[in-house]
């Protein structure tokens, strides 16, 4: 989703913006429903056979789980504004025409002009961080939309982690920020248990025009990155003088 929405503002023309505009409104819906369906399956292993588990995912449909599956997981519904299930729900149901068109016309297309690719994002991530939230729990660190690879020789692949060392790799992009115990389980508290601290963390990172540095003494340490979709972005990720890493430490010193 967070590539196809980068996309959009790198087309240089009509029918590729339509192309990653309807690419992301498929990934977005794809990753609630995912994310839904995960938290289900966990919920209800315990208490029901396979069979039941299965057909609970399959016969749901997106509006049902978007709005009554936090409660039947949780116990409680999430917080988050009636307004925000309705833009997501809009979302669906532009989806739903793209894919199965019920008119010959340019009406989807022209709807589908209206729409705010940073704002798709932004309301797929609330959904999924206000679930957190509910849950007490720490949203992933890619919910940012930053991911990591694995630097080699001749292949960069994407790499899931942990939020631990995520911490570490915001202390190398020039934030104070303490990886280890317990403080650090007190800066994810404070940034990632929460949507306002998840607004607070994705507007510093959206300032930096850099990614994760790379170590000389770890060449191969996974890197933190910001355009991880982009191959020429890729090789070149991660090489800044120690000049421009000091210089972000004083930009960012005192924040978080």
């Amino acid at each position: 989703m967070c590539r196809e929405i980068a996309a959009v503002g790198d087309s240089q023309n009509e029918v590729g913006r339509y192309h990653h505009l309807s690419s992301s409104l498929s990934f977005a819906i794809a990753t609630i429903e995912s994310f839904l369906n995960g938290r289900m399956r966990s919920h209800l292993e315990s208490r029901s056979d396979g069979a039941l588990v299965q057909r609970k995912l399959r016969k749901g449909r997106f509006i049902e789980k978007l709005r009554g599956w936090p409660r039947e997981i949780l116990g409680t519904d999430l917080s988050l504004a009636d307004s925000k299930i309705k833009e997501i729900t809009s979302f669906y149901e532009i989806r739903c025409d793209l894919t199965h068109p019920k008119t010959s016309g340019h009406d989807v297309y022209e709807t589908l002009e209206t729409l705010n690719a940073e704002n798709v994002k932004l309301a797929v991530a609330e959904y999924c961080v206000r679930f957190h939230e509910a849950e007490g729990s720490f949203y992933p660190y890619w919910l940012l939309g930053w991911n990591y690879f694995n630097p080699r020789e001749d292949s960069q692949e994407l790499y899931l982690i942990n939020n631990q060392q995520f911490l570490h790799s915001m202390t190398y992009l020039g934030f104070r920020v303490f990886g280890f115990e317990p403080l650090g389980t007190t800066w994810l508290r404070n940034n990632m248990s929460t949507f306002a601290g998840y607004l607070g963390l994705y507007k510093e990172l959206c300032q930096l025009s850099r990614c994760e540095p790379r170590d000389d003494q770890f060449p191969y340490k996974p890197i933190l990155c910001r355009a991880w979709w982009a191959t020429e972005h890729q090789r070149q990720c991660g090489n800044v003088t120690q000049e421009a890493i000091e210089r972000a430490i004083r930009i960012h010193r005192g924040k978080f």
